[in-house]
């Protein structure tokens, strides 16, 4: 049967289009997280998460914890943004360990963020001895997630949070909407 004339596709078809495009773009965005988290060996922490940082940036107070980021290196790199402009990006990484921890740690954060809690300029050189300041960040209680201490930095990883968080939660509701839609379509 053609899609044109299915009885799914005869009502609403704005909407239903809208349904499946919002559907497709939700599952693409899930199976991405499940992918990065079978890359990192546990696909399930990489769906809990979105749900893990939302609830901690929610209450800070209860789940981050103020701490210090030991530098013992960092480096630039410029990445190209994917797609049709050619702007390119800095980024920086940081290697060093918490300080009450031994466990090495790499964070990567684009150098706009990073320059508002960090001298970025000062603290990177060829000198491979250097001594860099440490760094205020949250630590998030639930997934030892590493946060920048920010308000603006905060927000977006809030929003952040919350998009996964929406998009994972929408992957469920969009299924059993449209399932619903299209059981409707063909009793009529």
């Amino acid at each position: 049967m053609k899609r044109k004339k299915h009885p799914f596709f005869q009502k609403n078809k704005a909407m239903k289009y809208f349904l499946l495009v919002h559907l497709a773009i939700s599952l693409v965005l899930v199976i991405t997280q499940l992918v990065h988290g079978c890359i990192e060996k546990d696909p399930i922490k990489s769906i809990a998460k979105p749900f893990e940082n939302l609830k901690a940036l929610n209450n800070p107070e209860k789940y981050l914890k103020s701490d210090l980021f030991i530098v013992e290196t960092a480096f630039t790199e410029q990445r190209k943004s994917s797609g049709v402009s050619t702007s390119h990006f800095t980024y920086t990484t940081i290697k060093g360990h918490l300080a009450d921890s031994k466990i090495q740690r790499q964070e990567t954060f684009q150098n706009n963020h990073l320059s508002n809690v960090y001298p970025i300029k000062s603290a990177l050189t060829s000198n491979t001895t250097q001594i860099y300041k440490p760094i205020k960040v949250f630590v998030n209680k639930l997934n030892d997630e590493i946060y920048l201490e920010d308000k603006k930095l905060l927000q977006d990883e809030k929003l952040n949070a919350g998009l996964g968080f929406y998009f994972q939660v929408s992957l469920i509701v969009l299924s059993i909407q449209l399932l619903i839609l299209k059981k409707r379509s063909e009793i009529k």
